[in-house]
């Protein structure tokens, strides 16, 4: 019985210090968007993907919550074989993933993407509002 107590409080213990020590990605800024409408008003994304690293390009914009560059975003092209042509993709990445702000509302409005990639590096845990996040995505 003692055996499984302590290891009980063992588990307790480790739990409680990875739940008060965990880190959450950079997050990323509410009204991102801003500069690309500002440099490119007509671009139609077609695909946004969202990445674990910190994009290294030197066309980046700091897109971070905090202003720090901890958050990037650049266009990238990519190729249609089909229509042989191209076609613009955002990409947005942060070492680690990026955070959704807490009110992330219209956050991604307006988009016409066809898809969204890389879901899996995007965390929404400390979003409380979401309300037309994805409003206007008529593609997805």
């Amino acid at each position: 019985m003692k055996k499984f107590l302590l290891l009980f409080l063992l588990i307790m213990v480790v739990v409680c210090f990875s739940t008060a020590f965990a880190v959450n990605p950079p997050t990323i800024a509410r009204n991102f968007k801003t500069n690309f409408d500002r440099d490119y008003p007509d671009i139609q994304f077609k695909i946004i993907r969202i990445q674990n690293t910190l994009p290294s390009s030197s066309t980046a914009y700091d897109v971070s919550e905090a202003g720090n560059g901890s958050v990037k975003a650049y266009i990238s092209y990519g190729y249609d074989s089909e229509t042989e042509e191209t076609y613009p993709i955002l990409v947005i990445g942060a070492s680690g993933g990026i955070s959704t702000p807490s009110n992330s509302t219209e956050l991604f409005m307006g988009f016409p993407c066809e898809e969204i990639q890389g879901w899996q590096y995007l965390n929404t845990s400390q979003t409380t509002i979401m309300t037309s996040m994805f409003e206007g995505c008529t593609n997805l």
